[in-house]
């Protein structure tokens, strides 16, 4: 049955469906440019967006901008160098870490309101900040609403809420363009889009999960 939940926008994510995930754990911060530069120059790679426009700030702790297959190669690059099963999220694990464990919230932020310069920044003209500034949310995760668009290794689908399995929905098979999550006073924690794995682009980044289940394998 198809139901609109009040706090977003959008019609591709209306459909209340049943999830159940196995454990995982996710980076409690978004990967920043001192993360992603020093992958980029061990890996011989080009520094990102070294240069960006006047308004627009690239500092060490900024959340790094990157691709999709950046931000995929960089989870697995982490799974390499440190022995663990770093992956990208799925947007289910997303999701359920932002409403911390699945709630019924409105907003990622330590209350689950948004209030301005205490909470939550909004990010005008564009402009990121800092990750960290502002209180996690009650898992613990911080800038799950603001900053950066957050990579996900689904393939999007704007029906997929219709037909999405129960047990660790994964997204379709294949498709043209990846999801996205992100959150803002305006779509909340709910804002799903899809954008080219190929789109290179500094307000969208990564935070990387360790899924429970392949460990040790």
């Amino acid at each position: 049955e198809s139901h609109h939940l009040p706090w977003s926008h959008y019609r591709d994510d209306d459909y209340i469906h049943k999830v159940i995930l196995s454990s995982f754990w996710m980076n409690k911060y978004e990967t920043t440019y001192g993360d992603f530069d020093t992958y980029s120059e061990l890996t011989n790679q080009e520094i990102q967006f070294k240069k960006i426009l006047k308004r627009k700030k690239r500092g060490a702790n900024h959340p790094a901008g990157m691709t999709w297959f950046q931000a995929n190669d960089y989870c697995q690059w982490l799974a390499k160098e440190s022995g663990l099963p770093f992956a990208l999220p799925t947007e289910a694990q997303w999701e359920y870490a932002a409403r911390n464990r699945g709630k019924p919230i409105g907003y990622a932020t330590n209350d689950g309101t948004i209030k301005r310069g205490i909470n939550y920044r909004a990010n005008v003209a564009e402009l990121r900040y800092d990750i960290g500034i502002y209180p996690p949310n009650p898992l613990g995760l911080y800038d799950m609403s603001g900053n950066v668009f957050e990579w996900m290794s689904d393939w999007y689908d704007k029906d997929y809420y219709k037909k999405s399995p129960i047990d660790n929905p994964k997204g379709p098979e294949s498709g043209t363009k990846k999801v996205v999550r992100y959150g803002t006073d305006n779509t909340t924690l709910y804002g799903r889009g899809d954008r080219s794995p190929d789109l290179k682009l500094y307000k969208y980044g990564v935070r990387c999960v360790i899924n429970a289940e392949t460990l040790g394998k």
